[in-house]
């Protein structure tokens, strides 16, 4: 993998990715037979999986297909009409094609005129109804189209979280899609088959019951996000190569257990290259975690399960689009609406500015911001930059912004250990963020840790009153989330109709 970051650059491409080992040929020998998560997709009937072909991808005899990209701008980015787009194709490309065919092969490739790309975007992410983002002056056919549309695929996605098993069968072929050309097509994809793995396969009451074992979630994301950082300020590259080569041995394991939460995670370590901006190699190593995932679901999972319509596609969306677009936008989103945000803030919540005072709280994002790039340079202010992590995580998730509210919270679980100053405080916080985060036993577990460093505190008499008060704050929060997550009628088991979306 050579990275061409042009003259300047304080270390070539070459030389930046040499450590960096193809993950496909470190961690090629799994066995699709032998993985435990693939058992439930065979044998399946084939009115029940999902079609992985997508229309309007397959080479057209009359020429047009090795054109589409510049075809789809004319007529549908640029509004051109048909026949100057004709016109245009006959003299630059000596295409003589008919009206006709040109119509038939857009619609093929979900080309709709009265359908702008902006519009087209919104239904493909997910609004709830065309009022959204429809103008009042539009047509009454032209909403009803649109709102037929919504509604017709809000049934199919009903339909799963009523119906369906995952353990026994998957998916349907969705009732109606939009189907709009290439990037749109494979957003509204992944963002369709997202709902339908959450509401066919984890109804919400069940999420929690038992978590994903948070052991190799934490090596993956301590070791990777903490190579990116060091890449990105250019330091210790050696080492930053190593842990994020080391990184990729905790994925198998996480891709077996096929959980929500560990997609979410995952997504958020992808998404880590929009936080270093500068950094051309931190793109590509994200590029190449979203690809190598994509391979390893696969294996693990097969064709036929719905996240195979996510991985991979999500940084060239991103690449091709910005950020926001799919990474940070339509996954986010998708997760949010679907994780059961009121019972985890509503119940067991923690007023942890109370316990844990900081001063990195009065300040707005972009100060934060400002100070951790200062900060993190300077190993003397270890403790003073994982304030600030901690203190944008909380804020980001405050504002919903799940999947950059966990990128921070990574960060500063991955340079966690170097940090000596208020151990205790810290990792209090650490816990109350994973709990906000819908990461309920993995801040059972955090409170637990919190407390062993309180114990050994006040048993080294290093601790003083402030650090006792902490210690039972901690002990009455522990046994209470685990008094809720043990009952029936607690944080995480009530039924469907009683819960809030985000």
């Amino acid at each position: 993998m050579i990275i061409n970051r042009g003259p300047g650059s304080q270390a070539s491409g070459n030389d930046r990715t040499r450590h960096f080992l193809s993950a496909s040929q470190r961690h090629g020998n799994f066995s699709g037979r032998s993985a435990d998560g693939a058992a439930s997709f065979k044998n399946l009937p084939p009115s029940a999986v999902i079609n992985p072909h997508r229309p309007g991808n397959q080479g057209a005899p009359n020429g047009l297909s090795i054109h589409r990209e510049e075809l789809i701008r004319l007529f549908w980015e640029q509004d051109v009409p048909l026949r100057i787009v004709q016109d245009i194709m006959r003299q630059k490309h000596g295409l003589d094609v008919s009206i006709k065919v040109y119509k038939t092969q857009f619609r093929k490739w979900g080309i709709r005129k009265n359908l702008k790309g902006h519009e087209a975007l919104k239904i493909a992410t997910g609004q709830d109804s065309s009022p959204v983002f429809w103008p009042d002056d539009r047509d009454d056919e032209y909403v009803t189209r649109v709102d037929r549309h919504v509604k017709k695929s809000h049934r199919a996605l009903v339909h799963a979280r009523n119906g369906m098993a995952f353990e026994n069968v998957a998916v349907l072929n969705p009732a109606r899609r939009l189907r709009g050309p290439d990037t749109l097509e494979k957003i509204e994809a992944a963002t369709y088959y997202f709902k339908i793995y959450i509401l066919g396969n984890r109804i919400m009451g069940s999420w929690f019951e038992t978590g994903p074992s948070s052991g190799e979630q934490e090596a993956f994301s301590s070791l990777f996000i903490r190579g990116l950082e060091r890449l990105s300020r250019n330091e210790q590259l050696q080492q930053a190569f190593k842990d994020i080569n080391l990184s990729f041995d905790s994925l198998k394991k996480l891709v077996i257990l096929d959980h929500p939460l560990v997609y979410l995670r995952l997504m958020a370590s992808i998404a880590a290259f929009s936080q270093y901006p500068e950094s051309e190699v931190c793109s590509t190593i994200c590029r190449s975690l979203s690809e190598y995932l994509r391979k390893l679901f696969l294996i693990i999972h097969g064709p036929y399960h719905p996240l195979s319509h996510a991985w991979g596609e999500a940084l060239y969306i991103s690449s091709s689009e910005g950020a926001e677009s799919y990474v940070l936008g339509v996954a986010a989103t998708a997760v949010r609406r679907y994780m059961p945000h009121e019972l985890r803030i509503g119940m067991g919540a923690l007023n942890i500015a109370e316990c844990v005072p900081s001063c990195a709280r009065g300040l707005d994002e972009a100060s934060l911001r400002s100070s951790l790039r200062n900060m993190a340079t300077r190993p003397d202010l270890l403790p003073n930059a994982q304030e600030t992590r901690l203190a944008l995580a909380e804020l980001m998730l405050a504002q919903g912004r799940l999947v950059e509210g966990l990128h921070f919270f990574a960060e500063a679980r991955a340079f966690q250990a170097a940090d000596p100053v208020r151990c205790v405080d810290k990792t209090f916080w650490t816990a109350e963020l994973e709990w906000r985060a819908g990461n309920a036993f993995g801040s059972i577990s955090t409170l637990k840790s919190a407390l062993a460093h309180a114990d050994f505190e006040t048993a080294d008499k290093t601790g003083d009153g402030v650090t006792r008060r902490l210690k039972k704050e901690i002990e009455d929060v522990l046994r209470h989330r685990q008094n809720l997550l043990a009952s029936e009628s607690g944080l995480y088991v009530k039924a469907p109709c009683q819960m809030k979306w985000w």
